[in-house]
């Protein structure tokens, strides 16, 4: 019955490129050591719990637009904020130092591919409703600076239900 709320997308309106993307946060449970260089010299081992994949995909594309790896236990309203300053800014491939194939020919984010998408910003942002995603700290750039709304399960007239995987099936089959 909870799954029946949810709609099965029939009536929502066709979108446009740009239109709506959707932000979800998935975490990999791992133990596991960083070394990380210390302020006096050598390095510290930091003994890391939790590795967070915060993700952008544009929905009529399906491309990621931009992505966040955070080392910290939950996921903050400031790791979505760097996923979305990295899905405003271009995208460079990194220096892989474990592998010299890491990145298949003619791989990268739209932003690396043409520069049209820099900066490129978007109309509805599309979320499960973890705080980090809908605080007043990410919504409020997103709606002044981008000109997003914040698609919510908390809004009363939205058609989405937290968890549900219907809501949000681009980002979700991602992962």
């Amino acid at each position: 019955q909870r799954k029946a709320r949810a709609g099965d997308g029939t009536n929502r309106p066709p979108l446009q490129v740009f239109d709506r993307v959707e932000c979800d946060a998935h975490k990999l449970d791992a133990r596991m050591v960083v070394m990380v260089p210390s302020p006096h010299g050598g390095s510290e081992p930091r003994k890391i719990h939790r590795l967070w994949v915060v993700a952008i995909i544009e929905v009529v594309s399906r491309a990621v637009l931009g992505y966040h790896l955070s080392l910290r236990r939950e996921c903050s309203a400031e790791d979505v904020l760097r996923a979305i300053k990295r899905a405003l800014t271009q995208w460079t491939p990194r220096e892989i130092q474990f592998s010299g194939n890491a990145y298949a020919d003619g791989a990268g984010l739209p932003s690396y591919r043409s520069t049209r998408y820099i900066g490129a910003c978007w109309n509805e942002f599309s979320v499960d409703g973890a705080l980090a995603n809908i605080c007043a700290r990410v919504e409020r750039p997103l709606n002044e600076v981008i000109g997003a709304r914040v698609l919510k399960p908390q809004d009363p007239d939205s058609y989405s239900i937290r968890r549900s995987r219907d809501d949000r099936p681009f980002i979700e089959s991602f992962f």
